[in-house]
């Protein structure tokens, strides 16, 4: 099969990029699955385990608008490359602390905290460092790309955790997420295309209070955008919700394996691999403004039928199936919202408005993981997992009050101008 000339295939550094990228997500997915398990196994109680995704979260709240005033300020690869080296020692060390015997919860708790702060940096780097390599007409099939390696990440990285875990147990396996961040940094090693020094601010624009709000201001004075951050922000409430007790639920009510787990996590993230085939087409056929709207609907009915999944290999199909059909709506909204956001945005300010759309979707991520652990621990894990799942019915609601629903009687729109001239960027793959 030919390529297109306009691909980003044929661009080698985004190439080089996508591929760091792809086996950085792997081994974070890793992670994902081995750090609850490790928590697990020093007999940490539901609550303690959703405080791991408490402290990995609590970076977003804390540093994301600073960091993206750092970022502007910075060459973008180095910010990457050095975020990459500080995550893998900082993971590296929980399986030494295994093997010496001093492994504890607090441990973890550090390293979920510092390799946050590390990834808030990277994230919002990775956002805006392909501004200098891609043209705008390449967006959106660069960001089907991206979601693509998210998509291999989420099918071979719960499986590859859950059969690693069996062999040699979950503090160990942690170690194929360091070396999975010293490939990302190679890959950027190895990236010919070198940064210009960034220009700095005009005078009025200065200083760092006013360049702090910067991203604040955009967002809030665009209705669309709006709508769109309120939407996020309410689906990472409640996803980030009942991923804070998925696996107590899975390991304790459901009593399924390791192995099991990561194998129904695995098989249900086919869907990603499914919404980045189709994602494009439906953008191209029925506009943003269509798939924005309609893209969440199956949401709700699908995380109630992987919450609702009884016991035993029929349970499992459901939830798969489940967690399958809600992560092809998730990640079909997910490229158009980033690619509707991306191409409404001065260049120059990418960094702020990325790291604000950070802080003000994933900065409420530590109070989920703390809300999913406590209402996990009065009402029950299946109960907190139902009701997160209906409020999910919030954030296409917060889509349709947004001047969208009058794009959509006016019939499709093309795809919005970037405010200035020159090359659009790909945004940064969901969850991180």
């Amino acid at each position: 099969m030919s390529v297109d000339e306009g691909s980003p295939w044929r661009h080698r550094d985004f190439r080089l990029i996508w591929a760091g990228q792809t086996v950085s997500l792997i081994g974070s997915q890793v992670t994902v699955l081995a750090l609850p398990l490790t928590a697990i196994g020093l007999k940490a109680s539901t609550f303690q385990v959703s405080l791991l995704t408490a402290f990995s979260t609590l970076p977003f709240l804390l540093v994301s608008l600073p960091a993206g005033v750092v970022v502007d300020r910075c060459r973008r690869r180095s910010v990457m490359l050095y975020a990459d080296l500080l995550r893998a020692a900082l993971l590296g060390s929980v399986p030494v602390a295994e093997l010496a015997g001093v492994l504890t919860l607090w441990q973890l708790y550090a390293v979920a905290l510092a390799v946050g702060c590390c990834t808030v940096f990277f994230d919002s780097a990775y956002l805006s460092f392909p501004a200098t390599l891609l043209e705008r007409d390449q967006l959106v099939a660069a960001n089907s790309m991206i979601s693509s390696a998210n998509a291999v990440a989420g099918v071979a990285g719960p499986n590859l955790s859950g059969f690693v875990v069996g062999l040699i147990g979950a503090a160990r396996t942690i170690t194929l997420d360091a070396f999975s961040y010293l490939a990302s940094a190679l890959s950027l090693l190895l990236v010919k295309h070198r940064e210009p020094a960034p220009e700095p601010a005009p005078p009025a624009e200065r200083g760092l209070r006013r360049e702090l709000l910067e991203g604040l201001r955009v967002i809030g004075g665009n209705r669309v955008l709006g709508g769109i951050t309120a939407s996020n922000a309410i689906g990472n409430l409640m996803f980030t919700a009942i991923l804070a007790i998925w696996t107590p639920y899975a390991i304790r009510e459901l009593h399924w394996s390791a192995r099991t787990l990561g194998m129904v996590m695995g098989a249900s993230a086919l869907g990603s691999v499914t919404a980045t085939i189709v994602a494009q087409p439906l953008i191209k056929r029925y506009g943003l403004p269509r798939v924005l709207l309609f893209s969440q609907s199956p949401v709700v009915p699908a995380w109630l039928a992987a919450g609702l999944a009884p016991k035993g290999l029929g349970g499992q199909f459901l939830a798969a199936a489940g967690l399958m059909v809600g992560l092809v709506a998730a990640v079909v909204y997910n490229i158009a919202q980033r690619t509707y956001r991306v191409t409404t945005c001065e260049p120059r300010l990418l960094g702020r408005v990325n790291a604000t759309t950070m802080w003000l979707q994933l900065g409420i991520r530590p109070i989920a993981a703390l809300l999913g652990g406590g209402l996990g621990t009065l009402l029950g894990l299946q109960p907190t997992i139902i009701c997160c799942a209906v409020l999910l019915v919030l954030c296409p609601a917060a889509l349709w009050t947004s001047p969208l629903r009058q794009e959509l009687r006016e019939g499709p729109a093309p795809e919005p101008e970037p405010a200035t001239d020159g090359p659009a960027e790909p945004a940064q793959p969901a969850g991180r």
